[in-house]
């Protein structure tokens, strides 16, 4: 299992982390579900390794993808300025 460590630096819990990690270990440190890991991994947004029918994602593709999920175009934009709302009576 792995342990999330309490008040330790980002990254904070991926120096535990195996250099190589199987599905259901992704799917607890992405805190997803075993459909979107797979989802993540055929549409190659995680690269992966195939052994055998075995799919197994060194730690290096993981950080990679999060680092890339962190910092993409969506969560860099601005948000919108607030907006006066008016109620027509």
């Amino acid at each position: 299992m792995i342990s999330i460590m309490k008040n330790t630096p980002l990254p904070f819990y991926l120096h535990n982390l195996p250099d190589v990690l199987t599905v259901p270990q992704l799917q607890i440190v992405l805190r997803i579900g075993r459909k979107a890991a797979y989802d993540l991994i055929h549409t190659g947004q995680i690269k992966h390794l195939k052994i055998g029918r075995s799919i197994r994602i060194p730690k290096r593709f993981l950080l990679e993808y999060m680092e890339s999920a962190c910092y993409n175009k969506s969560t860099t934009d601005r948000l919108p300025e607030e907006t006066e709302v008016t109620y027509d009576r």
